[in-house]
């Protein structure tokens, strides 16, 4: 009997590497190959490889799928025998992945289009049927992201109040004795960015919130986070977080408020104007709060 090694082919095993040797009869032709050897190496081979791919794509390799070993040519039957393993295969690793974030990019496109229709509809005059066809998508892919239309409007108010706290948060203040009336300047500029380029969403925001108590509880708590953020920021000034400070900026935010919904409405200024007259405000209200009166 003759031993026949294939060539450079081997198994990898729980980590190690392990040449394969097959075993022939004689044949009466020594120039052929052996058929029969070679055929139930290949099969195991291809079986080998096929059971390895399906266990890595996913797919289920139980009774569902009646692969042998003895018997695997190029691919194994799937119960019903109409469908390739091999192009199962390549179909489960061609498909894009459904990603988290891809998931979240589709969440974002809806509360941007949520934050435009609120914006402009009250919230009983706009229906879940048009925003699914305004949207482009299925009620029943719009209730996937949003349980409820309500849900969907408490998540297009919270991301109109993210978007506010992420564009004004501009730390240029400086660290001299008192805050850079540039660094000031760049704060300010960048809310009235925002509010000229999201108008509808930022009055949405402010004053549109109507009496919904959770509605008005995530506005508070964006008033919270700006107050909380200018103590921060005010600490290096030697500014401490007290009750008459705070009732300072407090105020400083409700002038902003204000404000901006009055220039908005009336654009009575035009917009470097408006921004000059927020920073010199800005300058009282920090020195009020740097340097506060003293008390009686």
């Amino acid at each position: 009997m003759r031993i026949v090694q294939s060539f450079p082919t081997i198994f990898r095993s729980a980590g190690s590497i392990t040449p394969v040797h097959t075993y022939s009869a004689p044949t009466p032709n020594a120039a052929r190959p052996v058929t029969r050897t070679t055929t139930w190496f290949w099969s195991t081979v291809t079986s080998s490889i096929v059971l390895a791919s399906l266990s890595r794509s996913g797919l289920r390799t139980s009774s569902t799928t009646r692969c042998t070993a003895s018997r695997t040519r190029a691919a194994c039957e799937i119960a019903g025998g109409n469908a390739n393993v091999w192009g199962a295969i390549l179909r489960r690793t061609m498909q894009p992945a459904r990603t988290r974030l891809q998931v979240d990019i589709r969440r974002q496109q809806l509360l941007e289009l949520g934050l435009e229709l609120f914006a402009r509809q009250t919230y009983d005059g706009l229906s879940i049927d048009e925003i699914a066809k305004r949207a482009g998508v299925s009620k029943g892919l719009l209730y996937h992201y949003f349980p409820s239309k309500r849900a969907f409007y408490i998540a297009a108010v919270r991301a109109a109040a993210d978007q506010l706290l992420e564009e004004t948060d501009i730390d240029k203040h400086g660290a001299g004795p008192e805050p850079d009336p540039e660094g000031v300047r760049e704060v300010l500029r960048a809310l009235l960015s925002y509010v000229s380029r999201r108008r509808a969403e930022y009055v949405f925001l402010v004053s549109g919130v109507g009496s919904d108590p959770e509605v008005g509880e995530i506005l508070e708590d964006t008033r919270g986070a700006l107050i909380q953020r200018m103590f921060m920021r005010l600490a290096r000034f030697g500014v401490v977080d007290d009750p008459p400070t705070r009732l300072r900026l407090r105020g400083w935010i409700g002038f902003l408020e204000g404000s901006t919904l009055d220039w908005l409405r009336t654009q009575q200024l035009e917009p470097d104007a408006f921004l000059e007259l927020l920073v010199q405000m800005a300058g009282h209200v920090f020195a009020s709060v740097i340097h506060p009166p003293a008390r009686r």
